[in-house]
């Protein structure tokens, strides 16, 4: 074999070590930053829609939640949604690997109109975190009657029916 053969092997064996070093560095790199995902399921409230939702850190690295919104398909603007319940408490921060969930009610001014919808949680480094789009944004058009504050006997839905 001559020098210039050799030569030609040894540079290849490099190119090879050092593309397989940069796609683990990239990979190590990705692996590093938060990844935040998001599954919405609808609640079925008496008194107002409610939407449940699982928030899940998939990546090492601690993420903090600072804000939960809806973006619904053809508005322009992020209508920003009430956390009602978080389990466990104060889950705003998730560490490595961990999961909560949140339910979540949605302004009742809103009408959804038959668009879809899906939730918009913004982290505390500034990106955003989307949840797949939701069909379920039509109850926001239905009407919640607000709850009766009496507790209802025989007699009075005997009343009633006279």
């Amino acid at each position: 074999m001559s020098t210039p053969a050799i030569a030609i092997m040894v540079s290849i064996g490099s190119l090879v070590i050092s593309a397989v070093t940069a796609t683990m560095s990239i990979a190590t790199y990705r692996r590093g930053r938060p990844r935040v995902r998001i599954k919405s399921y609808v609640v079925w409230d008496r008194t107002r829609p409610t939407w449940r939702l699982d928030l899940y850190n998939r990546g090492v690295a601690p993420v903090r939640i600072t804000k939960i919104g809806v973006y619904f398909k053809g508005m322009p603007f992020l209508q920003p949604a009430e956390i009602v319940e978080m389990e466990p408490a104060n889950s705003e921060t998730l560490g490595p690997f961990d999961g909560c969930s949140w339910k979540v009610v949605v302004r009742s001014d809103i009408r959804a109109e038959g668009r879809r919808m899906k939730f918009i949680a913004s982290l505390a480094d500034g990106s955003r975190v989307t949840s797949r789009w939701d069909k379920h944004a039509a109850i926001l058009d239905t009407p919640y009657a607000e709850p009766d504050q009496r507790q209802l006997a025989f007699d009075d839905i005997q009343e009633e029916e006279e």
